[in-house]
């Protein structure tokens, strides 16, 4: 995928969150590493139970963590995926989105959240 860093300048934030996210959900819908089916997923933990943004539809915002990650039960089972998501992990993080050294820090965090957190 390589998308050069440059291809963000002059973007505000709010750009740059957006594209990453639908980003990161075109990978997911390409690859489909979760293969979710009667509610369950392929990785049989369930990375959503209990998350305020969790409806009978599906996650409720933005969440760009949340996009960027394969469950440790799926880790190797689709190495194109993981590949294609941890370069977008690592420009997210470049911009403060996410803690590559600290899981949770993005994770379950909307769009919303994630950007008053950087503004701090």
């Amino acid at each position: 995928m390589r998308i050069p860093h440059r291809h963000f300048d002059g973007k505000t934030l709010t750009q740059i969150y957006d594209e990453l996210y639908e980003l990161a959900d075109g990978i997911i819908k390409k690859y489909n590493p979760c293969k979710f089916s009667n509610g369950r997923c392929a990785g049989g933990i369930g990375c959503c139970n209990g998350c305020r943004y969790l409806f009978s539809t599906g996650c409720s915002v933005k969440a760009l963590a949340c996009k960027l990650w394969i469950c440790w039960n799926l880790e190797g089972t689709l190495p194109e995926c993981e590949h294609e998501l941890k370069e977008l992990s690592e420009i997210a993080a470049q911009y403060g989105f996410l803690d590559l050294c600290d899981s949770r820090i993005g994770r379950r965090e909307s769009k919303g959240e994630v950007l008053r957190r950087i503004h701090r």
